[in-house]
């Protein structure tokens, strides 16, 4: 969702400031899922294997989308 958004707005290589033109969920240290989304993310950062990173990856991507969903229907 985030990634579409972004290649929407802007050309790839101008990324510049495109964040703040976003609203998007702050990090919430007391909530399960942005905990595990973190826990993950550093799981991922650490894998080298390009197979089973691709499959973290994957992973990041869902979790990571069904937060951001989480968040707008509130």
């Amino acid at each position: 969702m985030v990634r579409e958004w972004i290649e929407s707005y802007t050309v790839s290589i101008q990324m510049g400031n495109v964040f703040k033109h976003m609203n998007l969920p702050e990090y919430d240290a007391r909530n399960a899922d942005h905990i595990a989304l973190s826990k993950l993310v550093e799981k991922t950062h650490e894998e080298h294997d390009a197979k089973k990173r691709a499959l973290l990856v994957g992973k990041v991507e869902k979790d990571g989308e069904d937060i951001l969903k989480a968040w707008l229907l509130n």
